[in-house]
């Protein structure tokens, strides 16, 4: 008896999965009847490439890191489609490895577009530290893109690093007073939900005001910033948060008028630059105009950040 093959659309941040999705949903339609044992195990490897696509992502950096792994398995799935020496024959435009080649080359268009926003907000800084640490992200993003790969994971892994030099370059743009703060580096070190949707950082920015004990911690990803503020910070305890901030990078939108908020500091090592925690705010929006109807409520956050920098 055939299965029931329900046709999977698009859920991921891009688009740039269409067309294979399109070809994996005409091929599991026709494999659902085979008795082959190949055929089947193709079969199956199709509906868990289907059914991880079905799963939204939250931005550009899961999209690359979901490319990878469906790479991975529909080249062992399908050997003979992504041969080094596959015949002119082979080469259709419903090859797998010709539509997967598509979607590493939509994904690199989508990081290009980001590397050319971070080189316009460059051009826009004014000479000083924020700039010449966006430009030093810039360069680092720009080496990493034009190297080669030997195959699609290991370009998967190069999109990563550069999606990430890129997030870093934004953040180093957009850092302010003393010039600038320490990068954390090691992707999610912020997490929460924002509205509801998840957010994980790929760059993170965290300074300390020894005077005040100001401790103001920043999560990055390429499309959205989170700050969470606490003063008279000296040791783990339940503080008043005294800013919330969500800032829409690639608008300019930003909730950075704290409602109200709190901040868990669960561990805090200044020696070792370390701490964890876990906080929840609410803001109203602040730029480019105010409006207080206008609210952004983030919840279940937390922090392991290792590299606090201090003034």
């Amino acid at each position: 008896m055939a299965l029931n093959v329900s046709s999977v659309t698009a859920a991921p941040y891009t688009d740039s999965f269409n067309a294979l999705i399109a070809e994996l949903n005409a091929r599991a339609a026709t494999l659902s009847n085979s008795v082959d044992k190949t055929e089947q195990k193709q079969y199956k490897t199709i509906l868990k490439t289907l059914a991880a696509l079905n799963k939204p992502t939250d931005d550009l950096g899961d999209d690359i890191k979901s490319a990878g792994k469906i790479a991975k398995s529909l080249a062992k799935a399908f050997p003979n489609e992504f041969t080094s020496v596959a015949t002119l024959s082979v080469l259709t435009q419903t090859n797998l490895a010709t539509l997967v080649d598509g979607v590493f080359s939509n994904l690199t268009n989508e990081v290009q577009g980001s590397l050319n926003d971070l080189a316009a907000a460059i051009a826009a800084l004014p000479p000083g530290s924020a700039k010449d640490n966006a430009q030093a992200a810039y360069d680092d993003a720009v080496a990493l893109l034009n190297q080669g790969a030997a195959d699609f994971s290991a370009f998967s892994k190069i999109l990563a690093s550069t999606l990430k030099a890129i997030v870093k370059g934004i953040a180093a743009s957009q850092a302010t007073g003393g010039g600038g703060g320490g990068g954390g580096g090691g992707g999610a070190g912020v997490q929460c939900k924002i509205d509801g949707a998840n957010f994980n950082s790929l760059v993170d920015v965290n300074i300390y005001v020894n005077l005040t004990g100001e401790l103001s911690i920043s999560g990055s990803t390429l499309q959205r910033s989170v700050t969470i503020i606490a003063e008279n910070v000296t040791a783990p305890g339940n503080y008043a948060a005294t800013g919330g901030q969500v800032i829409e990078i690639g608008t300019g939108v930003a909730h950075s008028t704290l409602i109200s908020g709190t901040v868990h500091i669960a561990t805090f090592n200044l020696a070792q630059q370390k701490a964890t925690g876990s906080f929840t705010f609410s803001s109203s929006q602040s730029s480019p105009v105010q409006d207080t109807n206008s609210i952004v409520n983030v919840t279940n956050g937390s922090f392991n950040i290792s590299a606090i920098t201090q003034f």
